[in-house]
């Protein structure tokens, strides 16, 4: 059965990772159309069961849409209580069986959010029910969000959706939201041109020397043994789990010719991003390697080279760890012609890979769709990377 997953981050006030919200499609073609959305809400829920929440939710907690029927005929509790919001969507109808079952899914430990929430007839009596209640920042002015949250918000904690600018989520923090969900925090903050801070000068030395096109390895180990981190970092990484290793890696050079050239050019590119994220939220750090793999592992059946497809993923998001032009990024970095061309906006097949990536993970089925065919990408080949890209994002993470 083919799944479409969409995972967006659902952030506290620190900018630090509260939950997510899964979205997920039985079919790219049907997203738009579905005309009976209990079948839709069941299949969600099939598929939540099947993959796992743990896998999914990295250890916070999952806001899972929920229908009259998924609720009234207690489907939902067949998911733990502890890791769970049940978000009720705005088109539930507030019957008896509904607000029987809200009270006995409260009672029996689960929380509920009111998704999309305006004040009506249909939505005043799920209220007393809610521990969560997600406002709309495109759809509602701000004055009407600041109005619910004095209204509700003493005993009901507010989520801000759709929050796109620095702006808005300061806006929303003021009025007292405590959540926010958005791509606010994938957005550059440019306040003034940066020059780079001289805590990258190893990095950068270590990818333009990986970028080019005659990898030298002495050159290479002689930039990682002059940075005490780098080294710390690379024997750590080596000897994590993640390799399962029957021998601990014991000398930087046995470290180098284990992983190999590739797989050097990659653990620097991570390597990289991670210390440009620092002070940054962790969600962006893995936002920019999930692109980047899920990028990796599609370029295969796209036809496009692996490593140019997972350089495009990572640094399409470095301008905003570095809080500077993209341009002035790359000047830095000596990158194949092609990534840096892409990275710049160029229409050409590995910009198709890029945004039919970026339109899956924001479950942006329409433009994923149109290009997954200009790519001649089949569903199946897209849903086992992106669940595989998951699996390693987590897996670097969980190393750090």
């Amino acid at each position: 059965m083919l799944r479409y997953i969409a995972r967006q981050p659902i952030l506290n006030a620190s900018e630090q990772t509260f939950g997510y919200e899964l979205l997920y499609r039985a079919g790219a073609e049907n997203f738009a159309r579905i005309t009976n959305q209990n079948d839709a809400a069941r299949r969600v829920l099939d598929d939540l069961l099947t993959l796992g929440i743990g896998e999914l939710a990295r250890g916070t907690r999952v806001f899972l849409n929920c229908t009259n029927d998924l609720v009234s005929e207690n489907l939902v509790t067949l998911l733990p209580t502890e890791n769970v919001v049940l978000e009720l969507l705005e088109t539930v109808v507030p019957d008896h069986d509904l607000l029987r079952s809200c009270a006995e899914l409260k009672a029996g430990g689960y929380s509920i959010a009111l998704d999309d929430f305006v004040p009506t007839p249909n939505t005043l009596p799920l209220v007393e029910f809610a521990d969560f209640i997600k406002v709309d920042f495109r759809a509602l002015a701000v004055e009407e969000c600041s109005a619910l949250v004095q209204q509700f918000g003493s005993r009901i904690k507010f989520v801000a959706e759709k929050v796109e600018t620095r702006a808005e989520f300061a806006s929303a923090h003021e009025m007292g939201c405590l959540y926010f969900q958005g791509y606010f925090f994938a957005q550059p903050t440019l306040l003034a041109v940066k020059h780079i801070p001289a805590l990258y000068a190893s990095y950068l030395r270590l990818l333009a020397a990986t970028c080019t096109p005659d990898f030298d390895f002495a050159e290479i180990e002689a930039i990682i043994k002059a940075d005490v981190s780098l080294c710390y970092k690379l024997l750590r990484y080596l000897n994590s789990a993640a390799f399962c290793l029957h021998s601990a890696i014991t000398s930087l050079r046995q470290a180098l010719v284990i992983l190999g050239e590739n797989a050097i050019r990659r653990w620097v590119c991570v390597s990289a991003a991670a210390t440009a994220a620092s002070g940054k939220p962790p969600e962006l750090l893995t936002a920019t390697l999930l692109r980047a793999r899920f990028c990796e592992l599609l370029a295969v059946f796209a036809h496009c080279d692996p490593y140019n497809a997972f350089l495009v993923g990572l640094f399409s998001l470095m301008e905003t760890l570095l809080d500077m032009p993209l341009s002035q990024v790359l000047a830095n970095v000596q990158f194949p012609g092609e990534t840096r061309h892409t990275l710049l906006g160029a229409n050409n097949r590995l910009r198709s890979l890029f945004e039919m990536v970026c339109a899956y993970i924001r479950g942006d089925w329409n433009t994923m769709s149109a290009r997954s065919q200009d790519l001649a990408l089949s569903h199946q080949q897209i849903t086992s990377c992106y669940l595989e890209a998951v699996r390693s994002v987590d897996a670097i993470m969980a190393v750090g």
